[in-house]
Parts: C-alpha cells; sequence; structure tokens
C-alpha cells in the first residue's frame, strides 16, 4: 500500500485533503490548539491520531502516538536527568491537573494498553527533574487503538465462511482453523454435523491484536426445504441471525440455546418474519475461554420440520469508558456514526430526543447539561429499519466543590555555590480526591510543583534567591477547581 489520504480539522475548521508517501509535516500552526489527523488508506482503512502543538519550555518535545491493536505506543525525545510521567484522558486538552497519572520511570517510551477499540485516547508528557521539579506539559497528542475484529460466520455443506470486519492497520488475521489475508474466508473440506468454533485475531506491526468474539457452525447438506446460509453476527449483549428465504415459507421459527457453566437454557421463537432475528439481553463474558456463556440457533420454515445448519457465538460485553470528571456543564460529546443512522441520547435514565436525524453525515455531537455529583449518559444508533445498535456509555462526574487549601508543614533554604539558593517545601493536602499543588509566579501564572495524586502530603523544590522571599500556592483538584482564595502564602529566608 504506497497511497493515502490524510485529512485534517481543528475545532473550528473543515477538513482538507493533503496526499504523502508516508509521512506529513503540517506547519506553521498555532500552539495551543487541538488538530485531528485521518490517514485513509486507498481502500478505505483508516486511523486517527491528534495533537496539540505547544512550545513549552522545559516539557519533553517530539511527542508521539501510534495506535496499535488493543492500546497506543508513545515516544518523546529525552530530557538530560529526568524521568517521565504520562497523563491521559478521553477528552482532549488533557493536562496535570485533570488526567490521569502514569510514572514511566526513565524510559522515553511507553506503551498504554488495554484500551476500547475505536476510543480517542489523548496524552501529554511531563519531565520530572532529579530534584522532584515536575516540567511543563508536552504537546498533546492522541489516538484510536485499532478496532478488533467484528466476525460471522455462515454454516454451508462440508464449509464454514468466516467474516470480519477488518482491523486498522493489520497485516493480515489468524482464524482458528486458517490463516487469511482479508475477509471473507471460506473453510472447506469439514465434516457436516460436526460442530466447529472460529475467532479471529488481527496480527498488527506490534503483535498480534485483541482477538474477536468466538463463533460455531455446524455444517449441513443442503435441503431445498431448510433455510440455507445460516449465519450469526457475534454482537455486544446481542447475537443477529440471517438466513436466506425458503421458496413459499411465510414465516419462520428461530430457536436457541444457553449453555452457561454446563447448564442448558432454551427458548423458541416463533412465527419470525423476515430472513433475519435480533436476540438481545444476553449473557456476555470478557474472555473468550471455555467458561464462557455460548449461545446456539437454528432456524426452520414455519411449514417444515427440519433444522437448518447451527451457528452459535460467545457474546461480548461493551466495555465502558472510565468516568470523566469534570467542572464546567454543558460537556459537549461527540463521535462517529454509521451513515443513514440517527443517534438518540440517553441522560441518567431519560432518554432524550434524537440528536442527529438519519442521513449520510457520519459525524455527531451532543451538549450534555449535567447535574452535581454522576452522570451516566449513554447513545445508540437507529437505522431506517428502527433497528438499534449496542449503546455507548459515558460516566461524567461533574464538581464544582473547591479542594482544600494546602498545608506547609516545613520549607528549609540549602545555597549552592554554582547555583542559586533552593527551597525545599513539604506540606499537606485534601484527601477527598486527587489534588494537585501549583505555585503561584509573577503574574499569577501557576507553576505545577506536584502532579494530582491521592496522597496527603507533598514535596517540592523550587529556585530561589538571598534574603526574604514569599511563596504562594493552591491546590487544584483534576476536576480543575481550585482552593479558595487567598491563597496560601509562606515567607523563606535564605541566608
Amino acid at each position: 500500500m504506497d497511497s493515502y489520504r490524510i485529512e485534517w480539522e481543528t475545532d473550528a475548521a473543515r477538513l482538507t485533503d493533503a496526499s504523502g508517501p508516508g509521512s506529513v509535516t503540517h506547519a506553521p500552526l498555532a500552539n495551543g490548539i487541538l488538530h485531528r489527523y485521518t490517514v485513509t488508506r486507498t481502500d478505505d482503512t483508516s486511523v486517527v491520531v491528534s495533537a496539540i502543538p505547544s512550545a513549552a519550555s522545559g516539557a519533553p518535545t517530539g511527542v508521539s502516538v501510534t495506535p496499535g491493536p488493543d492500546g497506543n505506543a508513545l515516544f518523546w525525545q529525552s530530557v538530560t536527568g529526568a524521568t517521565y510521567r504520562v497523563y491521559w484522558s478521553f477528552t482532549a486538552g488533557v493536562t496535570p491537573f485533570n488526567g490521569t497519572r502514569i510514572e514511566v520511570g526513565a524510559a522515553t517510551a511507553y506503551v498504554h494498553t488495554g484500551l476500547e477499540a475505536g476510543a480517542d485516547y489523548h496524552y501529554v508528557v511531563t519531565a520530572v527533574s532529579s530534584t522532584g521539579v515536575e516540567s511543563a506539559a508536552s504537546a498533546g497528542v492522541g489516538g484510536q487503538p485499532g478496532q478488533t475484529a467484528a466476525v460471522s460466520v455462515t454454516a454451508g455443506d462440508r464449509l464454514v465462511t468466516v467474516r470480519w470486519t477488518d482491523a486498522i492497520t493489520a497485516i493480515d488475521y489468524t482464524t482458528s482453523l486458517a490463516l487469511s489475508a482479508g475477509s471473507p474466508s471460506r473453510i472447506s473440506s469439514l465434516e457436516n454435523g460436526t460442530r466447529y468454533g472460529v475467532r479471529v485475531t488481527p496480527r498488527f506491526p506490534q503483535g498480534r491484536g485483541r482477538p474477536s468474539a468466538r463463533v460455531y457452525a455446524t455444517p449441513a447438506a443442503p435441503d431445498a426445504n431448510v433455510p440455507q446460509g445460516v449465519t450469526i453476527i457475534a454482537g455486544r449483549g446481542e447475537n443477529t441471525i440471517t438466513w436466506t428465504p425458503v421458496l413459499g415459507a411465510t414465516s419462520y421459527v428461530v430457536r436457541w440455546e444457553l449453555l452457561d457453566n454446563g447448564s442448558p437454557t432454551s427458548g423458541v421463537f416463533s412465527a419470525v418474519t423476515g430472513t433475519a432475528f435480533r436476540h438481545v439481553g444476553l449473557l456476555t463474558c470478557l474472555a473468550a475461554d471455555p467458561g464462557c456463556p455460548e449461545y446456539s440457533y437454528t432456524v426452520t420454515a414455519s411449514s417444515s420440520s427440519t433444522r437448518s445448519a447451527t451457528v452459535g457465538a460467545v457474546s461480548i460485553p461493551l466495555q465502558p469508558f472510565a468516568p470523566l470528571i469534570t467542572n464546567t456543564t454543558p460537556v459537549i460529546l461527540a463521535g462517529l456514526k454509521p451513515t443513514g443512522t440517527s443517534i438518540v441520547p440517553t441522560l441518567n435514565n431519560e432518554v432524550k430526543n434524537r440528536i442527529v436525524s438519519p442521513s449520510r453525515d457520519t459525524g455527531w455531537e451532543y451538549p450534555a447539561e449535567l447535574s452535581q455529583g454522576p452522570n451516566l449518559l449513554s447513545f445508540v444508533a437507529i437505522d431506517d429499519a428502527g433497528h438499534v445498535s449496542a449503546a455507548a456509555s459515558y460516566q461524567i462526574r461533574l464538581d464544582k466543590t473547591a479542594p482544600a487549601k494546602p498545608g506547609i508543614t516545613a520549607a528549609s533554604c540549602t545555597v549552592s555555590t554554582t547555583g542559586p539558593p533552593r527551597v525545599t517545601f513539604t506540606g499537606t493536602k485534601t484527601t477527598e480526591e486527587s489534588t494537585a499543588i501549583l505555585m503561584l509566579e509573577p503574574g499569577n501564572f501557576e507553576r505545577l510543583l506536584v502532579g494530582a495524586d491521592d496522597k496527603t502530603t507533598w514535596t517540592a523544590t523550587v529556585d530561589a534567591s538571598l534574603g526574604d522571599v514569599d511563596f504562594t500556592f493552591i491546590a487544584k483538584d483534576i476536576a480543575g477547581n481550585a482552593s479558595p482564595l487567598p491563597p496560601v502564602t509562606t515567607t523563606v529566608t535564605c541566608p
């Protein structure tokens, strides 16, 4: 593949196309503004990344992100004598105040794993000196981990056909029975009446990705009075069964069986019209292991007693996003959707009006008016036929409560003959939630001393000058609330 299309946008600009053989430098840009990029191959597979340019002094430079199968790989240029912290968030504009902190150590790379495929993750990196002083944040970057294949299987005569949704940047795929360069993959020379299980695993340059849901099929010889091409599409908490029509049949019977920890449960759906059936509200399992509950299905024309080939699947749940904490409302949530669908939000169990009418647009956004405390939002896509997707869920906590002022328990000055005097502070801070300690410099410039964490004590070392020097401190929580005014001020004398 040697042809790509690169699309970019800021919050206020429309998409513009650009071309390049493998890399493109986008300049000049305004610092502090989110720029989002979609790199699309000529086969229409794509990967999404983002970045916020910055000229922060002392911060790590050259920060980049490479989305992988179920994680993002971060890289940056080294800062002499420093260790590093990575801060991440689901939303752009992540800072050491509102991001989740990861202590990296002295390495100049970090792989953030176990992520939700297709979700946005945003990052900044800070450098921590040998004396414990943390730099300003780097330029922000972001990426979407590659999709895990969504797999379906069709039973045929001595064969099964496996189809899946391509994972971005995958080289090839390994099924349980074969290696394939792409979907669909037909596995033949099988025994009719034998149950076969299939999973699809994408292989990336960084290694193998997350396996798909496990699906099953039992090949059978064709019969004119029996539905053929019975296919199961494994969903998240749901399975969709499709088949080819039987001549003269006006309805069908779908029989299902659940095997959970060796105990079978079964059911029948009669008078199913059309050639598709969606089974929802299923038991789910995160790991595709033998202990997961398995669903199997057969389809029969209402005018016949002969059942179709059997198909089955293990259902994988939607992995919810971690809670987001903010001190502002409304919060604007945005995302992508299938073309031709509408989006319906639910906020705190109250279904809202459709925010996007059915259209060919693939983007949506929703300004959510939050209440103080936890808020639960979910979104579903609905097509023209009334089919409803699995829900994408978000937990957002609105927190407008200011943290307590930081306490100063000790301050000592050390004078050096090779540099300026240095003052080391120790103190206390609130334990109600993660808070950061900042020092106010001239012009009320906020200098981060201690990143947000759940510790009750803090230590920081700063440069000073000879004589009496005033130092001013505030605390900020991860929602962005600052401690009450006036700030905490202490005077230190360096002889």
